[in-house]
């Protein structure tokens, strides 16, 4: 199904059994194909990821006391980019598949993959009395998450880090209005694909009232070229979040 406008509910599991499906369809020769969905253009995928990592990774202006969260993971495309010499860098996905195949594509000493899905994460976060993080990034993970759970995520943001912490959001938007794919049948994917393409302003509504800790500080379209924006329906933006100083 194809919803428009209508705000509905997508089903857990059934991204869970599409990403575990998609483990399977990882390949050295091109290892982002399988979480960037583009089975039709490997060309695309491989330059969306060369252009996301070559415009945000200066952004975040890491360095050796830098402490990573990688929320949606996957096989550690983020983990590949990010240097080693920060703190340390904790990536989680739900899919132990995905998180297996990222373990054994990046052996770095301070570097931590683990199966949790990111909605238990600020739980997982408490439970282990780990240190707060410096950096979180999200990039096309809460296209798959219901509005309930984004609002949960984003309130947690304030918990997960420590002053002055940057966080940075990606996500495919919806151009024109929100639009929901619901069991939806991809010819390209062969299989069915549940995901919830929000408009920007959404999702700045959404950080306005649940990251109130949180100012934008840079916000825009990921891709210049037209070429790796290759949905109609759909395109590729992203926030910087900068913590505030509490005073």
């Amino acid at each position: 199904m194809r919803i428009t406008g209508e705000k509905i509910d997508i089903a857990y599991e059934k991204t869970k059994e599409f990403y575990d499906q998609r483990a399977s369809k990882y390949t050295e020769d091109h290892p982002y194909l399988s979480v960037m969905c583009q089975d039709n253009h490997p060309e695309i995928a491989e330059e969306r990821n060369r252009t996301e990592i070559a415009k945000i990774l200066p952004l975040l202006h890491l360095n050796e006391s830098s402490r990573v969260l990688d929320l949606g993971c996957g096989v550690g495309r983020w983990a590949d980019a990010i240097p080693k010499n920060i703190f340390c860098y904790f990536g989680c996905d739900f899919s132990e598949d995905l998180i297996t195949i990222a373990r054994q594509r990046n052996c770095k000493s301070n570097f931590d993959f683990e199966c949790i899905p990111v909605t238990e994460i600020e739980e997982f976060y408490l439970k282990n009395n780990i240190l707060p993080f410096t950096h979180v990034i999200l990039s096309g993970v809460m296209m798959y998450l219901n509005d309930k759970d984004v609002e949960k995520l984003l309130e947690g943001l304030d918990k997960l880090t420590q002053e002055k912490a940057t966080v940075y959001i990606r996500e495919p938007m919806g151009i024109i209005e929100r639009l929901t794919l619901k069991e939806f049948y991809s010819e390209e994917l062969q299989h069915e694909y549940n995901t919830i393409y929000r408009t920007r302003d959404e999702y700045r509504s959404m950080i306005a009232a649940f990251a109130p800790a949180f100012q934008i500080y840079k916000y825009g379209p990921m891709f210049d070229n037209a070429m790796l924006n290759n949905r109609k329906e759909t395109a590729q933006f992203y926030f910087i979040l900068n913590k505030k100083v509490k005073v």
